[in-house]
């Protein structure tokens, strides 16, 4: 009976160190602790482990917005003031929605030519906004935004046609509220304070959205 429980206790121990020696073995192949004293990790690859997802690819989060322009009504549109039979009227006007050319003002004028005065006194002619409109000068690369900003910036109340050589332009808010733009291309038959006749060319979008 003694023998018998010997032998157990003997098998037992071979058992225990047969688990411990396999514990010592194991352990640096599970284990790898953080190097003392680093408190750092080693980067990842970016490359998905078993069982594990790829870390987000790195981007730029800023972006910027660009408005879009919207499409003209009509682009370089020939326009021409003929006053060789006389001013009638006291002026000839541009409407601009309805890009054409009239005598006198009318609720759908948008830039007035306002002849000159040889009668009561050496008033020059003069170029200037419907009485409900606004201009003001072009910039350099006109748009719908531009103009709008031009206008708002630094709107004109009228110019002298001394001070609007050919190549001179304007934005104008037409009578139904759209953005123009115009530019003197030629004038010709210079009479006392008036030109006799002036070509323009016009472009004009819609409306600003509100």
């Amino acid at each position: 009976m003694t023998e018998g429980r010997w032998v157990a206790v003997g098998a037992i121990a071979a058992l225990v160190g047969a688990v411990a020696a396999l514990a010592t073995w194991l352990w640096p192949n599970t284990v790898q602790p953080v190097a003392s004293g680093t408190g750092s990790v080693a980067p990842s690859s970016g490359k998905a482990g078993a069982g594990g997802a790829a870390p987000p690819a790195a981007g730029n989060s800023s972006h910027s917005s660009i408005a879009s322009t919207p499409a003209a009504l009509y682009t370089n549109r020939a326009l021409t003031i003929d006053i060789s039979g006389g001013c009638m009227y006291g002026l000839s006007a541009l409407n601009l929605d309805k890009p054409s050319v009239h005598v006198g003002l009318a609720d759908q004028s948008d830039l007035l030519y306002n002849c000159g005065d040889t009668i009561n006194g050496p008033l020059l002619a003069y170029f200037s906004p419907n009485y409900n409109n606004e201009f003001a000068a072009a910039p350099a690369h006109p748009s719908a935004a531009s103009c709008t900003l031009a206008i708002q910036s630094a709107p004109l109340q009228q110019m002298t046609i001394d001070a609007a050589p050919p190549g001179t332009a304007w934005c104008v808010i037409t009578a139904t509220g759209r953005i123009a733009w115009v530019r003197l291309d030629s004038e010709s038959g210079r009479d006392g304070p008036n030109y006799q006749k002036m070509t323009f060319t016009a472009t004009e979008w819609p409306a600003p959205s509100s």
